[in-house]
């Protein structure tokens, strides 16, 4: 795409959407279209000012908007709702865990399981 900076999406996202960590909001050339097929759009930003990388799948529908699917309760949206954003220690957590993890989930979760029902 030549001109994305011209696109509405693009221009809807550097008005709207800022880094999640320090907020600035994103600069044209702070977005990188990754991929383009019909209502779907792929693309990182990244952040001038502290260099967060993310990333953003858009899909563009006009109409009415769909509803989220998902199988969470409402219980369980509240929970998730009021729980801490992410963090570093939170990802080092997960990539030590997966660093040392075999992948047997059946042993993992029998574990999990016994701990909370004793």
């Amino acid at each position: 795409m030549r001109d994305a900076a011209n696109h509405p999406l693009i221009r809807y996202l550097m008005t709207r959407i800022g880094c999640t960590v320090c907020k600035t909001r994103y600069r044209p050339r702070d977005i990188h279209i990754l991929a383009h097929q019909g209502e779907r759009w792929l693309m990182a930003m990244e952040c001038h000012e502290c260099r967060t990388l993310g990333l953003v799948l858009a899909v563009l529908q006009k109409g009415e908007v769909q509803p989220v699917m998902t199988e969470l309760t409402p219980e369980e949206k509240a929970e998730f709702r009021e729980m801490p954003p992410l963090d570093a220690d939170d990802v080092l957590d997960v990539h030590q865990f997966l660093r040392d993890f075999n992948g047997d989930f059946v042993r993992l979760f029998r574990r999990q399981t016994l701990t909370e029902n004793p």
